[in-house]
Protein backbone atom coordinates (compact mmCIF):
# COMPACT_ATOMS: atom_id res chain seq x y z
CA UNK A 1 0.00 0.00 0.00
CA UNK A 2 1.15 3.45 -0.34
CA UNK A 3 1.28 4.26 3.41
CA UNK A 4 3.73 1.05 3.39
CA UNK A 5 5.87 2.46 1.00
CA UNK A 6 5.87 5.85 2.74
CA UNK A 7 7.07 4.31 6.20
CA UNK A 8 9.51 2.00 4.19
CA UNK A 9 10.58 5.43 2.60
CA UNK A 10 10.66 7.41 5.59
CA UNK A 11 12.76 5.27 7.70
CA UNK A 12 15.10 4.21 4.88
CA UNK A 13 16.10 8.25 4.47
CA UNK A 14 15.78 9.75 8.02
CA UNK A 15 16.78 7.23 10.02
CA UNK A 16 20.13 6.47 7.47
CA UNK A 17 23.52 6.87 9.40
CA UNK A 18 24.72 8.39 6.23
CA UNK A 19 22.33 11.23 6.18
CA UNK A 20 20.53 12.20 9.25
CA UNK A 21 20.52 9.71 11.95
CA UNK A 22 23.11 8.90 14.75
CA UNK A 23 23.09 5.70 17.13
CA UNK A 24 21.55 6.62 20.87
CA UNK A 25 20.74 4.29 23.71
CA UNK A 26 16.68 4.96 24.69
CA UNK A 27 15.43 2.44 27.63
CA UNK A 28 19.08 1.33 27.60
CA UNK A 29 18.09 -0.27 23.93
CA UNK A 30 20.60 0.53 21.22
CA UNK A 31 18.61 2.81 17.91
CA UNK A 32 18.79 4.71 15.41
CA UNK A 33 17.16 8.11 15.39
CA UNK A 34 17.45 11.37 14.29
CA UNK A 35 17.77 13.88 16.95
CA UNK A 36 17.43 17.59 16.65
CA UNK A 37 18.27 19.70 20.22
CA UNK A 38 15.77 22.26 20.84
CA UNK A 39 16.50 25.97 22.53
CA UNK A 40 16.59 26.27 25.71
CA UNK A 41 13.56 27.42 27.97
CA UNK A 42 14.30 30.12 30.49
CA UNK A 43 13.05 29.09 33.31
CA UNK A 44 11.12 25.51 34.61
CA UNK A 45 7.49 26.78 36.52
CA UNK A 46 7.29 29.02 39.52
CA UNK A 47 11.64 28.39 39.86
CA UNK A 48 13.06 31.17 37.87
CA UNK A 49 16.48 30.72 36.17
CA UNK A 50 16.12 26.80 36.26
CA UNK A 51 16.33 26.04 32.35
CA UNK A 52 15.07 22.81 30.67
CA UNK A 53 17.16 21.20 27.77
CA UNK A 54 14.76 19.72 25.35
CA UNK A 55 15.43 17.21 21.83
CA UNK A 56 13.24 15.91 19.35
CA UNK A 57 13.58 12.32 18.76
CA UNK A 58 12.48 11.09 15.06
CA UNK A 59 12.93 6.54 16.09
CA UNK A 60 11.30 3.79 14.00
CA UNK A 61 8.07 2.96 16.16
CA UNK A 62 9.40 -0.45 16.15
CA UNK A 63 12.20 0.47 18.06
CA UNK A 64 10.53 2.75 20.67
CA UNK A 65 9.69 2.27 24.06
CA UNK A 66 6.20 0.78 24.72
CA UNK A 67 3.77 2.54 26.00
CA UNK A 68 5.08 5.90 25.82
CA UNK A 69 2.59 8.95 27.30
CA UNK A 70 2.95 12.50 27.88
CA UNK A 71 4.55 12.50 31.42
CA UNK A 72 6.50 9.59 31.50
CA UNK A 73 10.12 9.01 32.12
CA UNK A 74 12.72 7.90 29.28
CA UNK A 75 16.38 6.46 29.47
CA UNK A 76 18.15 8.53 26.83
CA UNK A 77 21.49 7.66 26.24
CA UNK A 78 22.28 7.23 29.97
CA UNK A 79 20.19 9.96 31.24
CA UNK A 80 16.25 10.20 32.40
CA UNK A 81 14.23 12.60 30.54
CA UNK A 82 10.43 13.27 30.79
CA UNK A 83 8.19 12.62 27.28
CA UNK A 84 6.02 16.01 26.33
CA UNK A 85 4.57 14.94 23.69
CA UNK A 86 5.14 12.12 21.03
CA UNK A 87 3.24 11.88 17.96
CA UNK A 88 3.12 8.90 15.22
CA UNK A 89 3.83 10.19 11.73
CA UNK A 90 4.58 7.70 8.23
CA UNK A 91 6.24 4.83 10.75
CA UNK A 92 8.06 7.30 12.78
CA UNK A 93 7.29 8.13 16.55
CA UNK A 94 8.48 11.42 17.03
CA UNK A 95 9.16 12.21 20.62
CA UNK A 96 9.91 15.81 22.66
CA UNK A 97 11.72 15.55 25.38
CA UNK A 98 12.78 17.67 28.52
CA UNK A 99 15.58 17.74 31.45
CA UNK A 100 16.54 20.39 33.59
CA UNK A 101 20.29 21.91 33.03
CA UNK A 102 20.88 22.11 35.97
CA UNK A 103 21.08 18.73 38.46
CA UNK A 104 18.63 18.97 41.39
CA UNK A 105 21.66 17.97 43.32
CA UNK A 106 23.81 21.64 42.67
CA UNK A 107 20.84 23.86 43.95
Amino acid sequence: SMREILEQEARQIFLNDDEFAEGITLNEKPVKAQVVWLQRESSLGQTPGLALRRVRLHVSEADAPENVTDGVAVNFNGEFWTVEGSQQCFGLLVLTLATPAVGMEQW
